[in-house]
């Protein structure tokens, strides 16, 4: 409670102990019960700092991150004028991995696709990928590689003809050697006693 007696009276509001004192007598005239304490100038400028460095680091994450994708921008687009179709979801999500397809890939699957054989083919390639024979190998090598192993598997003769669209002479040959490799090891592993 305050005395209002005297209203020419200077207070002094001490927040911190919670009292309301007469300047000139230094008497304690008043209690204060509920209170916010007002922010000091250095309280104020403390916060100042603070917002600041959040704001400056914030810039600063933002920064390398715009500096990021515009590197993978330069990156990607010098692959996308070599051919190749870029999956910019992935670039721009900070993904490295199946972000790039040649054309020649795409002209396979839809070849085989048309085959009716693209399901079964990836099945292929999914247990070659597992067992490690299709390391370093584009998806359209995967794809002619499991074409040519699914052929043999079944007692079928692969001709070259069938993928000479998107596929050479010399990597057709290339894959085939190695699908007969393949083919050999899986038959080897099924004739064996488990």
């Amino acid at each position: 409670m305050v005395d209002s007696s005297n209203a020419s009276k200077v207070l002094v509001y001490d927040y911190e102990n919670g009292c309301i004192i007469d300047q000139d007598t230094g008497e304690v005239v008043g209690v204060i019960y509920d209170y916010d304490i007002p922010l000091r100038s250095e309280w104020m400028e403390e916060r100042a700092v603070e917002r600041n460095r959040a704001v400056e680091e914030s810039f600063r994450v933002r920064s390398r991150e715009l500096h990021r994708l515009y590197r993978a921008y330069g990156e990607y687009r010098r692959f996308e004028e070599r051919g190749f179709i870029v999956d910019w979801d992935k670039v721009f999500s900070g993904e490295r991995v199946k972000t790039l397809t040649r054309k020649t890939s795409l002209r396979a699957q839809e070849l085989f696709k048309e085959m009716g054989l693209l399901e079964e083919l990836e099945e292929v390639v999914e247990a070659l990928d597992e067992e490690g024979y299709t390391s370093g190998l584009s998806k359209k090598s995967r794809l002619v590689l499991a074409y040519i192993v699914y052929k043999m598997m079944r007692g079928e003769k692969p001709v070259h003809r069938d993928v000479e669209g998107f596929v050479s002479n010399s990597r057709w040959y290339a894959l085939l050697k190695k699908a007969r490799k393949v083919v050999e090891l899986v038959k080897d592993d099924h004739a064996s006693p488990a």
